[in-house]
């Protein structure tokens, strides 16, 4: 009887992690396991696993560590090796888009990405201001093609809410930089978040 409870149990469990699921908004969020912060902490990503060719996918990044007390800096040394492992990390993908607000620091970490890949694509600057505007026109000009998007600790969260039109995503800390992620929209309205940890921790 123990036997079954438990099985009922972790039948359930996976099962809500599986489907878990707002309704209203049709956004699945998938998330590395969150007991480990090494096992939150990605090395390499398969593209073929990650990139879903009928659905526009989203990469989304807070920019890299800045310096500080300058007026619109550019990426500290730190921040140049985030944005060197970030490069690294995402070889494997084929972007159709590279974009960035417009400022130095998110400029600087886009560059980074699409310096790797570099196919007469510039990195196109976005409105922070306009954040749906600015949805619309990426899915409209890239439709089931991979963006590269590079914002700020509050136009990140806040684009993944646009995105799967939902309120799940807070903004970030002034001290997190680590955060990495893809967000798959499909024609229906259905969405997906992956959430993973990039680089070096934050800590």
């Amino acid at each position: 009887m123990i036997k079954e409870k438990s099985l009922l149990f972790f039948l359930t469990f996976g099962l809500i992690v599986l489907f878990s699921c707002n309704e209203k908004n049709k956004t699945v969020i998938e998330n590395i396991d969150a007991k480990s912060e090494m096992q939150q902490r990605v090395t390499s990503l398969n593209a073929e696993e990650i990139i879903d060719k009928n659905a526009t996918t989203f990469i989304l990044v807070r920019h890299a560590e800045k310096e500080k007390d300058v007026k619109d800096p550019e990426l500290s040394e730190k921040g140049k090796a985030r944005a060197l492992e970030l490069t690294r990390l995402l070889a494997p993908v084929k972007f159709s888009g590279y974009y960035s607000t417009n400022f130095r620091r998110t400029k600087e970490t886009a560059e980074y990405v699409a310096s790797l890949r570099y196919r007469g694509q510039d990195v196109k600057i976005y409105d922070h201001k306009n954040l749906k505007g600015a949805a619309k026109q990426m899915k409209a000009d890239h439709p089931k093609g991979v963006i590269l998007i590079s914002g700020h600790s509050n136009t990140t969260p806040k684009m993944i809410n646009i995105l799967t039109g939902s309120e799940n995503w807070q903004p970030l800390s002034e001290f997190d930089y680590d955060n990495l992620y893809i967000v798959s929209v499909y024609e229906d309205g259905l969405s997906k978040v992956r959430h993973f940890k990039y680089g070096a921790s934050n800590h």
